[in-house]
């Protein structure tokens, strides 16, 4: 017969947070119900997290000196109880259930008990001692203020994203709002464990995170006057984590291959070939300045016979709004006549991406940029690349780091990428003349060799590196 048990789950720890003299440690835990069966078990994750001196470990339940225990013991136990009765009720079914299946069952079970419940104990009131300001200050309520005004700014999708992180701790809050105030480290633990739980992952949950940090400090400095609430969880305590998922470097054979793909004009590759290539040559341009890119971005233009010559792409990031200017690339210019950029209008869009500045207009933007992703990767399969994977994002960290690998330093990867909006880089970042990037990204574009001396030069102007690269790209030019 299968059994259960609540555990702290101790197994994970850092060592450092340990006093071994005094007996005293630091970590905070995950609590988990712990599901036994053919001498083995299976865990459910609890949303709660607690050090060895808040989990009376003895008793199965949260110190009294712990923040609102009436009721986190009330929520543990009330979850405890599902899953004993749900082990007593169905014995026999779960006795020809392996381990994974009989998780599963008992975790749908606990879901759908608790989830025919009334509204649940409503949140002990707010202590009377707090300033008029935080009793009224909430998450949803002054959020909602902050995305109208994001709006009015043309922000589509910063207001989605705090949007979705007011969501999602409302939806952990039992669908009510939430006070600012009561938005504490132990609030954030829990609702990090809780999704953790169920499946998410740090990167999934940090936008969430980051989103309601945001509104929490615009309402600190409007509504509270700067004045930072007692239990201010974003200053040194609580820290919004993350994992490493920079992408695998997209080798120049593959961008080759792929241009050498040929396909019909109405098929969804043929574009997307064309804003891989035009993302590329144009130094990782995002997908959505292409998408927002028209006629009047190109100046200087020169036109013959109905076709585009040349010209200069000029725009500012939509992410960070600093201006970047390019020389079009031959090949830019062929993907510009294959739209018939000429017999557009100065306003009208060139790529058939279809972008509007409204709510709607950015989810539509974002369903076809997913489509355009899976697209990538299917051109890479064409060109025999059955293992890369190729996304909107990964055109830029290509064309940086054919930069890197062609020993340019990362000043001339922050210009040539538009990144000075970094504090780092606007101290160490020189600002390199228009004509030397244009010929640092063809070199990188039409896959040129550099020499060994556009590294770094120790105690020299670090112009005279990058024009070295480019007098050995011509030279190896006319030889050829």
């Amino acid at each position: 017969m299968a059994t259960a048990k609540i555990i702290l789950d101790k197994r994970r720890k850092d060592k450092s947070l340990i006093d071994l003299e005094n007996e005293i440690d630091k970590n905070i835990y995950p609590l988990r119900i712990r599901i036994f069966k053919d001498a083995d078990f299976r865990e459910i994750t609890l949303p709660y997290k607690f050090t060895t001196s808040e989990w009376i470990e003895k008793e199965n339940r949260v110190a009294k000196t712990y923040p609102n225990f009436n009721r986190i013991n009330s929520a543990i136990h009330e979850r405890y109880s599902a899953v004993n009765t749900t082990l007593s009720d169905h014995a026999l079914a779960i006795e020809k259930m392996d381990l994974d299946a009989m998780k599963e069952f008992v975790v749908s079970k606990i879901n759908s008990k608790l989830n025919e419940k009334h509204e649940p104990e409503v949140q002990e009131y707010v202590d009377k001692s707090r300033p008029k300001e935080e009793r009224n200050l909430y998450l949803e309520k002054f959020g909602q203020v902050i995305i109208d005004r994001t709006r009015d700014k043309k922000k589509n999708g910063t207001a989605k994203w705090y949007e979705d992180g007011i969501a999602a701790f409302k939806k952990f809050n039992d669908g009510k709002d939430i006070l600012i105030a009561d938005i504490t480290i132990t609030f954030l633990e829990n609702f990090e464990a809780h999704h953790l739980s169920i499946g998410n992952t740090l990167n999934g949950i940090g936008p969430y995170l980051r989103a309601v940090r945001s509104i929490t400090n615009k309402a600190v400095k409007e509504i509270l006057k700067n004045k930072r609430f007692d239990n201010y969880p974003w200053s040194g305590g609580y820290i919004v984590k993350g994992e490493d998922t920079t992408p695998r470097p997209i080798r120049m054979n593959v961008i080759e291959d792929i241009r050498a793909l040929k396909y019909g004009k109405t098929a969804a590759e043929w574009n997307a070939q064309n804003y891989l290539l035009f993302m590329f040559n144009n130094r990782g341009m995002n997908f959505i300045d292409v998408a927002k890119f028209s006629k009047n971005k190109v100046l200087d233009a020169k036109y013959s016979n109905g076709k585009l010559l040349s010209g200069r792409l000029e725009y500012k990031r939509s992410k960070t709004n600093v201006k970047v200017s390019i020389k079009l690339t031959p090949e830019s210019i062929d993907i510009l006549n294959k739209y018939d950029i000429y017999n557009k209008a100065g306003h009208e869009l060139v790529f058939p991406i279809g972008y509007e500045e409204s709510k709607t207009g950015r989810a539509t933007y974002s369903q076809k940029r997913k489509r355009v992703n899976k697209t990538l990767t299917k051109l890479a399969k064409d060109a025999g690349h059955d293992d890369v994977e190729i996304t909107t994002y990964t055109l830029r960290y290509a064309f940086g780091t054919e930069l890197r690998r062609k020993g340019f330093g990362l000043d001339v990867v922050q210009e040539a990428l538009g990144q000075k909006d970094s504090r780092s880089a606007q101290i160490y970042t020189e600002d390199y003349e228009e004509s030397v990037l244009d010929r640092v990204t063809e070199m990188i574009v039409t896959n040129a060799p550099a020499q060994k001396s556009a590294k770094k030069v120790k105690g020299g102007d670090k112009r005279v590196a990058v024009e070295s690269a480019v007098k050995y790209k011509k030279k190896t030019a006319k030889a050829a």
